[in-house]
Protein backbone atom coordinates (compact mmCIF):
# COMPACT_ATOMS: atom_id res chain seq x y z
CA UNK A 1 0.00 0.00 0.00
CA UNK A 2 1.42 3.75 -1.29
CA UNK A 3 2.29 5.49 1.34
CA UNK A 4 -0.63 8.23 0.18
CA UNK A 5 -3.29 5.60 0.61
CA UNK A 6 -2.07 4.77 4.09
CA UNK A 7 -2.21 8.48 5.04
CA UNK A 8 -5.58 8.45 3.29
CA UNK A 9 -6.95 5.76 5.68
CA UNK A 10 -5.85 7.38 8.56
CA UNK A 11 -7.34 10.41 7.55
CA UNK A 12 -10.47 8.44 7.60
CA UNK A 13 -10.03 6.73 10.68
CA UNK A 14 -9.49 10.16 12.36
CA UNK A 15 -12.53 11.44 10.77
CA UNK A 16 -14.60 8.34 11.68
CA UNK A 17 -13.54 7.48 15.11
CA UNK A 18 -16.64 5.73 15.80
CA UNK A 19 -16.35 3.42 12.70
CA UNK A 20 -14.01 0.42 13.29
CA UNK A 21 -10.88 0.69 11.25
CA UNK A 22 -11.28 -2.32 9.12
CA UNK A 23 -14.25 -0.75 7.90
CA UNK A 24 -13.10 2.65 6.85
CA UNK A 25 -10.09 0.39 5.02
CA UNK A 26 -12.72 -1.17 3.20
CA UNK A 27 -14.83 1.37 2.68
CA UNK A 28 -11.58 3.22 1.02
CA UNK A 29 -10.35 -0.31 -1.09
CA UNK A 30 -14.07 -0.44 -2.19
CA UNK A 31 -13.97 3.43 -3.34
CA UNK A 32 -10.62 2.56 -5.49
CA UNK A 33 -8.79 5.07 -3.44
CA UNK A 34 -11.06 7.45 -3.49
CA UNK A 35 -10.59 9.72 -0.46
CA UNK A 36 -13.71 12.04 -1.45
CA UNK A 37 -16.10 9.33 -2.17
CA UNK A 38 -15.02 7.41 1.09
CA UNK A 39 -15.67 9.90 3.13
CA UNK A 40 -19.51 10.42 1.65
CA UNK A 41 -19.67 6.79 1.89
CA UNK A 42 -18.75 6.71 5.53
CA UNK A 43 -20.59 9.83 6.13
CA UNK A 44 -23.97 8.27 4.58
CA UNK A 45 -23.53 5.13 6.39
CA UNK A 46 -22.83 6.76 10.00
CA UNK A 47 -25.67 9.97 9.46
CA UNK A 48 -28.56 8.58 8.30
CA UNK A 49 -29.49 12.38 7.31
CA UNK A 50 -26.31 12.78 5.34
CA UNK A 51 -27.44 13.43 1.87
CA UNK A 52 -23.97 13.85 -0.81
CA UNK A 53 -24.25 17.34 -2.63
CA UNK A 54 -22.72 15.74 -5.51
CA UNK A 55 -24.63 13.50 -8.28
CA UNK A 56 -22.90 10.35 -8.70
CA UNK A 57 -24.03 9.10 -12.69
CA UNK A 58 -25.53 5.32 -12.21
CA UNK A 59 -22.99 2.99 -13.90
CA UNK A 60 -23.90 1.97 -17.24
CA UNK A 61 -21.64 -0.76 -18.32
CA UNK A 62 -22.96 -4.33 -17.91
CA UNK A 63 -21.01 -7.99 -18.57
CA UNK A 64 -19.15 -10.24 -16.39
CA UNK A 65 -17.15 -7.54 -14.60
CA UNK A 66 -20.44 -5.73 -13.26
CA UNK A 67 -21.93 -8.59 -12.14
CA UNK A 68 -18.92 -9.98 -10.76
CA UNK A 69 -18.57 -6.38 -8.96
CA UNK A 70 -21.83 -6.42 -8.05
CA UNK A 71 -21.74 -9.79 -5.86
CA UNK A 72 -18.58 -9.24 -4.34
CA UNK A 73 -20.27 -5.46 -2.96
CA UNK A 74 -22.94 -8.02 -1.78
CA UNK A 75 -21.23 -9.91 0.10
CA UNK A 76 -19.02 -6.80 1.60
CA UNK A 77 -22.53 -5.14 2.98
CA UNK A 78 -23.45 -8.36 4.27
CA UNK A 79 -20.31 -8.60 5.73
CA UNK A 80 -20.28 -4.98 7.31
CA UNK A 81 -24.18 -5.34 8.51
CA UNK A 82 -23.38 -8.76 10.42
CA UNK A 83 -20.66 -6.60 12.10
CA UNK A 84 -22.50 -3.51 12.83
CA UNK A 85 -25.13 -5.77 14.52
CA UNK A 86 -23.22 -7.74 16.36
CA UNK A 87 -21.60 -4.87 18.16
CA UNK A 88 -24.98 -3.61 18.85
CA UNK A 89 -26.09 -6.39 20.79
CA UNK A 90 -22.91 -6.31 22.64
CA UNK A 91 -23.57 -2.54 23.26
Amino acid sequence: MSTQNTEAINALKGMFPSVDPEVCEAVFEANQANLEQSINALLSMSDPNYKSEENIPAQTESGPNTSEQIKRDEELARSLAAEADSKFLFL
